[in-house]
């Protein structure tokens, strides 16, 4: 099965998942790539705003973002006590940058200003900024999912909001019954 995959899902969440498969169908070969290049594939984990997805794809984890960052900075001499403070801190977002100001506007912060922001391209990157405690980065949550739960991230606050995006799959219809595609999806889906 010949899967194409958004870098940052692959490095942030579907690699540790990937073993559970291999024991569950240890006959399907898989053939993962990150190229971008969407020519030559069975499925697809890409990223999409609603507005661009088509039916030919099933969204599979929506983008849920929430602030996250290394548990020292809750430690630190400027305190996160409300969404209000996380002004006072760099944040750190991906290219979409009206997204902070959007999470900030939807808690009722007023002055979405930060002291300092940094612009990322990459997923990966920004966890990678945020786990060594450069700033507060604005989460996808399902990305951000297992450096929480090993502690390496903290979310200081429990709101999060959902946004019209999110990661999708895409069959290539032409492919349909290949053996081990329809497997694969399946499992994909449960693991979501």
């Amino acid at each position: 099965v010949r899967v194409l995959c958004v870098p940052a899902v692959l490095n942030l969440w579907l690699a540790d998942r990937l073993p559970s498969f291999r024991r569950q169908h240890p006959t399907v070969d898989l053939e993962i790539s990150t190229s971008g290049k969407r020519a030559n594939f069975d499925l697809a984990i890409v990223d999409e705003f609603v507005y661009k997805a088509g039916p030919a794809l099933t969204l599979l984890i929506p983008l849920v973002l929430t602030p996250v960052c290394a548990p020292s900075l809750l430690e630190g001499p400027m305190p996160l006590l409300s969404p209000a403070d996380l002004v006072n801190h760099h944040l750190i977002h991906e290219c979409e940058t009206m997204r902070w100001k959007r999470w900030l506007e939807q808690e009722g912060v007023l002055d979405t200003t930060p002291k300092s922001s940094t612009t990322l391209d990459d997923c990966t990157l920004i966890m990678r900024e945020a786990i060594n405690g450069a700033g507060i980065a604005l989460a996808d949550t399902m990305m951000a999912q297992d450096l929480l739960q090993q502690g390496k991230l903290v979310a200081p606050f429990s709101a999060r909001h959902t946004y019209p995006a999110g990661i999708y799959l895409h069959q290539r219809r032409s492919i349909g019954n290949k053996p081990g595609t329809g497997l694969f999806q399946d499992w994909l889906l449960s693991e979501v």
